[in-house]
């Protein structure tokens, strides 16, 4: 890892954390995603699979205990794209952290495929 000079400096990737649901109590860890080195949130989304009976549903990502964003699904229909609104705190994700999804209500209905998009910012 090469730092500033490296090809691969600020490359965006994108990680699928999969099928996620939001069935489950209020702040359930649905999935956890471990940051070996110095991150950038540049985006998230959620291809929308089920839809929420609440207009409350919502993904939330968290850096550790703070969160960072939020992907809310509400009741949008099947094959919909819900984008994060990022919080500052995605801007600079320092190597060793645990980045965590959660849910924000208990939604029986409400699943989809979770997509983050990083940058390595060494």
């Amino acid at each position: 890892m090469g730092g500033y000079g490296s090809p691969e400096y600020l490359v965006s990737q994108e990680h699928n954390l999969g099928l996620l649901t939001l069935n489950a109590a209020d702040a359930t860890n649905r999935s956890k995603l471990y940051a070996a080195v110095k991150k950038k949130l540049t985006a998230a989304y959620c291809v929308i699979t089920g839809a929420g009976t609440a207009a409350a549903a919502a993904f939330k990502i968290l850096n550790g205990t703070s969160s960072i964003g939020i992907i809310t699904i509400g009741t949008q229909t099947a094959g919909a794209i819900a984008t994060a609104v990022l919080d500052s705190g995605a801007a600079s994700i320092a190597a060793g952290s645990v980045i965590n999804i959660t849910n924000t209500t208990s939604d029986t209905q409400g699943a989809g495929y979770v997509v983050l998009r990083w940058q390595d910012t060494f």
